[in-house]
């Protein structure tokens, strides 16, 4: 069983590996979203948490989980 950081950074991770998708629960997440939501004005998603990203950045896998993102 990994912590919730590390859990955190993993899934995000996986969408940047090649993976087409990430599901959770009963809903999927694709790079595309986060693409998306992170070109929108004032979002809790950065460019760079989706584009060249930082696998060891633990603010962006928080970012990532954050209730404004999961909505």
């Amino acid at each position: 069983v990994q912590d919730p950081k590390h859990a955190k950074k993993t899934a995000r991770n996986q969408l940047h590996s090649g993976a087409k998708l990430l599901v959770l629960g009963n809903n999927v997440m694709l790079y595309r979203h986060l693409l998306t939501l992170a070109q929108a004005k004032n979002h809790a998603i950065y460019i760079r948490d989706v584009v060249n990203v930082d696998k060891q950045d633990d603010g962006a896998a928080y970012r990532l989980f954050h209730s404004d993102v999961l909505e």
